[in-house]
């Protein structure tokens, strides 16, 4: 997935988790989860495209955008943008899949080699990713309503 799609699903979560009284420990294991269980979904990755260097550029300044947006403009607590801070700081082992060396280093288990990641081709894996990224804003609308 890409991180902005970590991202605007970890603010969902964390919307819901924080609303119900959950604590920051509990949203930071949830908002992790949920990362594992959001990379076994088809998805399109661009870290095999040729371009993959100006979608990252892309793709990280919109999940920071976004994060900045949710405290500052939206107003949401510290426990709901961390949530989508946290389910988005996996993807930052997968820089290193943007430089030209062999050596790959995966901490997170959903980008090892042998965890299920799901993958699709370039159109239908974004509009799975547009569509878990409208529900999230979504849910976020539905909480904070």
């Amino acid at each position: 997935m890409w991180v902005v799609t970590h991202t605007l699903t970890g603010l969902g979560l964390g919307a819901v988790l924080a609303g119900r009284g959950f604590g920051p420990w509990t949203i930071v294991l949830a908002a992790l989860a949920l990362h594992l269980l959001l990379d076994i979904v088809p998805h399109w990755d661009y870290v095999h495209t040729r371009n993959r260097a100006l979608w990252a550029v892309g793709d990280v300044t919109a999940a920071a955008a976004t994060l900045v947006f949710a405290r500052t403009t939206a107003g949401m607590e510290w426990a709901i943008v961390l949530a989508g801070l946290v389910s988005a700081l996996p993807d930052l082992d997968v820089l290193n899949a943007l430089w030209t060396t062999e050596s790959r280093v995966r901490l997170f288990p959903s980008h090892w080699t042998r965890f299920p990641h799901g993958s699709a081709p370039p159109v239908p894996g974004t509009l799975v990713q547009a569509t878990i990224a409208a529900a999230s804003i979504g849910v976020i609308l539905a909480v904070r309503g």
